[in-house]
């Protein structure tokens, strides 16, 4: 224990964490700046400044080190670690993008071990591979959605559920003509969605020619949003194959997860290993600063 309470705040080493949290490039970088301690064992110390030295020398070379994806995984292993947990398909995104960057900062540092010997023994014991972040790329696309191919189940209620929606956009053009031909609807006004339903805007006063639900009215109470009753199976089918979807999007994230927490003591070494890096070169870009300041 450090005594007076005080000791690092009276030699400024509380400004240099806040320097150091602001070059790491994630929450977990910074949680290893919060977890740093003062040492007085010679070969561990050795050890630090080797590895400093060696990616101050990374920088200074401008190598093409990964710096991108430097992600905080705690959430999602939390979440991964609990049985009938699942993670949603951006988080699993995320997660594949900071696989890729362990996986690409092993690579550099495999092929420079002979360079950069202390930063290699790091990541030697880690053993994750790019197989876990094809699983992920094959389930989701881009953009953090499921994708249709990742069930046959799914591609298949995808496909009605667009066809359903033409179907129902078709109806209600053909309605929503009849009614601008009969002078029930306000100029400007479109069909809409509302409570996830297709409806038709209506001048209140003409509600009553329209055979339908009314589902929602406007502020000044002058127009109803109205669902015709030829619409009602379709809106209500729509409805059914979106619940569909949704179980077999949680479905598919379940059974992912479920692989993911197999390879659960191999996720947290590897991204231990990735925010121990972010601390690393957090302190060779704070050296490098303290070293241009010098006159």
């Amino acid at each position: 224990m450090i005594f007076p309470e005080t000791f690092e705040i009276k030699l400024g080493f509380d400004q240099i964490r806040t320097k150091l949290k602001a070059y790491c490039l994630s929450e977990a970088g910074e949680r290893w700046v919060d977890k740093m301690n003062f040492s007085t064992e010679y070969e561990f110390i050795n050890v630090l400044l080797d590895q400093n030295l060696e990616f101050r020398f990374i920088l200074e070379k401008g190598e093409a080190f990964p710096s991108q994806h430097f992600v905080d995984p705690a959430d999602w292993i939390k979440k991964i670690s609990l049985e009938g947990n699942w993670l949603e398909a951006d988080e699993f995104l995320n997660l594949a993008y900071g696989i890729e960057t362990i996986v690409a900062c092993k690579s550099f540092l495999s092929k420079n071990a002979e360079v950069y010997p202390q930063l290699y023994l790091l990541a030697q014991p880690i053993s994750i591979t790019g197989q876990l972040v094809q699983q992920v790329l094959t389930k989701i696309g881009d953009k953090g959605q499921v994708k249709d191919n990742a069930s046959t189940e799914l591609s298949s209620i995808r496909k009605k559920l667009r066809d359903e929606q033409n179907r129902v956009r078709k109806l209600a053009d053909q309605i929503f003509r009849n009614a601008v031909s009969s002078n029930w609807v306000t100029e400007g006004a479109l069909p809409t969605i509302r409570d996830g339903r297709v409806v038709i805007p209506i001048q209140a006063e003409h509600k009553r020619k329209l055979k339908g639900f009314i589902l929602d009215e406007s502020a000044t109470g002058q127009t109803v949003f109205m669902e015709p009753t030829e619409m009602l199976d379709a809106n209500n089918e729509i409805r059914d194959l979106e619940h569909e979807e949704k179980r077999e999007v949680i479905r598919i994230l379940k059974a992912l997860t479920d692989e993911f927490r197999i390879h659960l003591p191999v996720l947290k070494a590897a991204f231990r290993f990735l925010a121990q890096i972010d601390f690393i070169r957090s302190k060779a870009k704070l050296s490098l600063e303290i070293n241009a300041d010098k006159p």
